[in-house]
């Protein structure tokens, strides 16, 4: 299989016109659902590597996750003179198509009752008094959780779009590696199914590609709901297994033609296991008790060259780098000569597809 860059250097990003795909992650030694054969939970070390190589594969799913946290207004109150407290708007939006945050006339919603703020039919609401006194300034900037954050991509995503964002993530390298390529934002050490932070926290609550490397799936879900704000959104994105994407069918490719010895996969216990597919995603969601959960299809293409890919393996990222590492000297150097024929002639455009499961915590 021979895959060549046929456009400029950067994702093209579609949304799939089919509908859910009803089936989980194909991964090399472990294509059944729950199976975590190379699965990594060790990440000690990885950072660089993953940036160069697999973080550009994750970041397909960016501008959808953005414009699911759309769906919560984002306001800034600005007192007047006479103690009412006037919402301007500027943050109730919705992504435009530059992945830009722009006002729209559903963006600046507020409650009913004492205190609360109306629409003004422009988007922007006046409080009936009930808040705030003159001269005070109260930037309530809606507050957002990237779970798993790796390099930080999706918490610096959030943060353009408007919220007051922060990642965590289970290693100390990644969350140092974040912190000095967004200086601007705030990264700690947390992971799931235990989180640094009291409950209903945050308006959103997003983890990219992070449940589907969790040892207990279902909980790590319900951990997302806990820490979410009531109301607010969690977003998270998962591998279909079916039908096997062009990446990991250049793995099994490799694997193959240099006759490489896979690794067993296990599978998780039933209680904590789910199917990797829309219905399957989704139910997980409910099961977790989020509301209005909607499971969706995204597609766009990973562009990368043959030498940043192989990165990734080299340092034993993934379920191929699993692989790569479990072989001897001999398999390895006979993996890399397969790679290298299979991607030679050029760079690689590799269609991807995804699902984002969104749900709003009650």
């Amino acid at each position: 299989m021979m895959l060549t860059l046929t456009r400029p250097a950067t994702a093209s990003l579609t949304r799939s016109s089919s509908p859910p795909r009803l089936v989980a992650v194909a991964r090399i030694g472990a294509n059944l659902p729950g199976s975590v054969a190379g699965m990594a939970t060790d990440w000690a070390g990885m950072a660089s590597a993953y940036d160069a190589s697999f973080a550009r594969l994750c970041e397909g799913t960016i501008p959808f996750i953005v414009e699911a946290a759309g769906g919560v207004p984002r306001r800034r109150r600005v007192a007047d003179g006479e103690g009412a407290t006037t919402y301007d708007g500027k943050g109730a939006a919705t992504p435009d198509d530059r992945g830009a945050a722009t006002p729209d006339d559903r963006g600046a919603a507020a409650p009913d009752g004492e205190g609360a703020a109306a629409p003004d039919g422009e988007g922007a609401a006046t409080s009936d008094g009930g808040t705030g006194g003159a001269g005070v300034l109260d930037t309530g900037t809606a507050a957002a959780l990237d779970v798993g954050t790796g390099t930080g991509t999706v918490a610096a995503a959030l943060g353009a779009a408007g919220f007051d964002a922060i990642g965590v993530d289970a290693d100390d390298g990644m969350v140092d590696f974040a912190s000095k390529a967004h200086p601007g934002l705030t990264f700690l050490v947390g992971a799931l199914p235990g989180l640094p932070f009291q409950g209903g926290e945050f308006d959103v609550v997003a983890a990219n590609f992070v449940v589907n490397h969790t040892l207990r799936p279902r909980l790590a879900v319900r951990e997302l709901a806990r820490v979410a704000k009531h109301g607010g959104l969690v977003i998270a994105t998962i591998w279909p297994s079916s039908p096997v994407s062009p990446l990991n069918q250049l793995w099994n490719d490799v694997m193959r033609d240099s006759r490489a010895v896979p690794l067993t996969g296990t599978r998780l216990p039933p209680e904590d296991d789910f199917e990797r597919s829309a219905s399957g995603f989704g139910a997980l969601f409910s099961d977790a008790r989020l509301a209005d959960v909607r499971v969706e299809e995204v597609s766009w293409d990973f562009v990368i060259s043959p030498g940043d890919l192989w990165v990734a393996v080299e340092a034993g990222i993934a379920t191929i780098g699993a692989n790569y590492r479990h072989q001897s000297e001999a398999g390895r150097q006979a993996m890399r000569a397969a790679y290298e024929d299979l991607t030679k002639g050029g760079g690689l455009t590799l269609p991807s597809t995804a699902l984002i499961a969104v749900g709003r915590a009650v």
